[in-house]
């Protein structure tokens, strides 16, 4: 369910989503999310629409995505993300596209490779191949096989947008990887969607 925006905020996200329609319209390519990505830093920019008070941390050492567009196809959602301290993810791809911008707070994302030939998830062979903060004016984004974790280590809540090319419950090809155990499996959508 799409939250609720105030009449200016909803304004600027139709803008963005319609930008970034126009920009993927021929494919989506590294160098495409990058325009993506300023496009999405604009609206980031105005702190005032994202105040606290609408978009709350969770309780604990979670996060909350809060849905605030998403096509009626379940295309282009987009999400205002509020993490605490702690909160981790394993290593995972999405499955589809993805641009992540910080409003506030630091997020590290940790990159990796797929180095096994695919054929199987039981015989996985990942390595690390460097570190990304994710703030405010350090965006990252993301090829549907590029591979990160998330770690949220600051004592600050993370506040951040996430748009992806699919809505995340519609994902069921989206990866989570054990590297002590070499074995990928289905990552199910974050619990905690508004």
């Amino acid at each position: 369910m799409v939250q609720t925006l105030s009449p200016e905020l909803q304004k600027d996200v139709e803008h963005f989503i319609a930008s970034a329609k126009r920009l993927t319209d021929d494919g989506v390519t590294r160098d495409v999310l990058a325009n993506v990505t300023r496009e999405l830093e604009k609206l980031a920019g105005r702190k005032d629409h994202f105040p606290r008070s609408v978009f709350p941390p969770p309780d604990g050492p979670t996060n909350i995505l809060y849905q605030i567009s998403c096509d009626a196809d379940g295309r282009y959602a987009l999400y205002v993300s509020s993490a605490n301290k702690g909160k981790n993810t394993p290593p995972h791809n999405h499955a589809t596209w993805a641009v992540i911008v910080g409003i506030e707070g630091d997020e590290r994302n940790k990159l990796y490779r797929r180095l096994d030939d695919r054929s199987s998830n039981d015989n996985v062979d990942l390595e690390m191949t460097g570190e990304q903060m994710v703030r405010e004016g350090a965006p990252i984004a993301l090829m549907p096989d590029d591979i990160h974790s998330i770690h949220v280590e600051s004592d600050e809540p993370t506040l951040h947008l996430h748009l992806y090319g699919r809505r995340l419950e519609d994902l069921k090809a989206r990866l989570q990887f054990d590297m002590e155990k070499r074995t990928a499996s289905y990552f199910p959508p974050n619990p905690n969607i508004r």
